[in-house]
């Protein structure tokens, strides 16, 4: 009985991050790129996060998802500041053209076997600019 009870449960759980009802929601586009967001829940799950993205991508040329976590503030449009930047919990990238299909994570949050598949952390500038100086200056 115990195992049907964790079948059942185990069999809830995928549904939700498959056909079943969606953990993540597209919140914009612009253009190509994808704003989404995904269930807190499933923030941590690098084959689920790879699942929304294709699905958020299928069908598409060309296309990005920007995916953030829903307990994070997922933006609706560019520029998109440093601060959320930061936040972001992966990208997903398309491109049937040239075969491209690629996740990257924020391998902090979610695990990652391939550390190249690593976004790079978001750069921050304040500690550069200095009085009457750009950045790079």
């Amino acid at each position: 009985m115990s195992k049907l009870v964790l079948l059942a449960l185990l069999s809830a759980l995928v549904g939700c991050a498959g056909s079943g009802p969606k953990v993540w929601r597209v919140v914009s586009k612009q253009g190509s790129l994808h704003f989404v967001e995904i269930d807190e829940r499933f923030a941590a799950d690098a084959d689920v996060i790879g699942r929304v993205g294709e699905e958020v991508c299928k069908g598409k040329r060309s296309c990005v998802a920007a995916i953030w976590s829903s307990k994070d503030r997922t933006p609706s449009a560019l520029p998109v500041s440093f601060d959320v930047l930061a936040t972001q919990l992966a990208s997903y990238q398309q491109n049937t053209t040239t075969g491209l299909h690629k996740l990257m994570l924020d391998c902090e949050r979610v695990a990652a076997q391939d550390k190249s598949n690593c976004l790079p952390d978001a750069p921050d500038f304040r500690e550069d600019i200095r009085p009457g100086l750009r950045p790079g200056d």
